[in-house]
């Protein structure tokens, strides 16, 4: 019976509140987020909130897109696999910034880390996608060239002959691609020290709660 009020009374433990939450303003708490406006450690912490939501709506727009299109597929072509997979991937990078921006706001130390690997998880998605196109590209590599040919406008060029086609679309390929990739390196790289690097600023305004 013990045991059975124990485990009731450990799930009726509420989650740490949003301290900057003015809607659950009590006047104790409205002087400590009087007193936090002039605080620089704040400043840095609701900067984090600020970029995990952008990056949450972000990835959650193209998560929307991705899996719309993938669903919609079947009606113009085949099922596309990869927009669904993409899809269902970015659906999870923009939920777990969402989560890292509210354990954040709640000073809870696990939010730099989520949001860090987050983002770090999501590099692996772009990188992953871009290998995908690009080894997708060379298994049917004469498929597009011939596409390529195709088009009215490359048929006018008499110059232009399958060797040449061949060779632009691969530069094409690879520069898009491949810049994906390192911009992806550089921009989520940047985004995940940042968040790694928030969670010192947590654990001293933590240290100056409790002092």
């Amino acid at each position: 019976m013990n045991d059975i009020m124990d485990q009731n009374n450990e799930e009726q433990v509420p989650e740490p509140a949003d301290l900057w939450d003015e809607s659950l303003a009590s006047p104790s708490r409205s002087q400590q987020q009087q007193n936090d406006q002039s605080n620089p450690l704040v400043r840095k912490i609701q900067r984090a909130a600020s970029v995990a939501l952008f990056n949450g709506c972000f990835t959650g727009i193209c998560a929307f897109f991705s899996l719309t299109f993938g669903l919609a597929s079947p009606f113009f072509g085949p099922l596309s696999v990869v927009s669904l997979v993409v899809g269902v991937g970015l659906a999870i990078v923009a939920y777990n910034e969402f989560h890292g921006r509210k354990l954040i706001r709640n000073i809870d130390l696990r939010g730099p880390s989520r949001l860090g690997w987050n983002q770090v998880g999501f590099l692996t998605l772009i990188v992953g996608y871009c290998v995908w196109c690009i080894v997708n590209y060379l298994l049917n590599q004469e498929q597009y060239v011939a596409e390529a040919k195709a088009i009215p406008q490359i048929q006018e060029m008499e110059d232009l002959d399958v060797i040449t086609v061949r060779g632009l679309l691969s530069l094409i390929v690879y520069s898009l691609y491949g810049g994906v990739i390192a911009l992806s390196i550089v921009f989520q790289g940047l985004n995940a020290l940042f968040y790694f690097r928030r969670r010192k600023f947590l654990e001293q305004y933590l240290g100056e709660i409790e002092s």
